[in-house]
Order: structure tokens, then sequence, then C-alpha cells
């Protein structure tokens, strides 16, 4: 397997895995750093 193909795969496990993060951390995102509340609607919402 190649590197990219590879990255393509991690990457959407990430984004898989930031997803369920942000259905869960909605209700309390308030309590969420800036920056992981971003990180994490970015690959939401990608």
């Amino acid at each position: 397997m190649d590197n990219k193909a590879h990255r393509k795969i991690s990457l959407r496990l990430l984004r898989k895995q930031y997803q369920n993060i942000c259905i869960d951390t909605k209700r309390i995102s308030q309590r969420l750093s800036r920056h992981f509340t971003t990180s994490c609607y970015r690959y939401c919402y990608k």
C-alpha cells in the first residue's frame, strides 16, 4: 500500500471518528476548547 492511499484511509477513519465526537459533544461544545471545536467542525462539515 503506498503512502498516499494509506493517508487517505487514515483521514477517512479520522473524519468518521471526528463525526462521532461531534455528535457526542455538540451539547457540551461550550466546554470544549476553541481549537478542538474548530478541528471537530472542520472534519465534520468538510
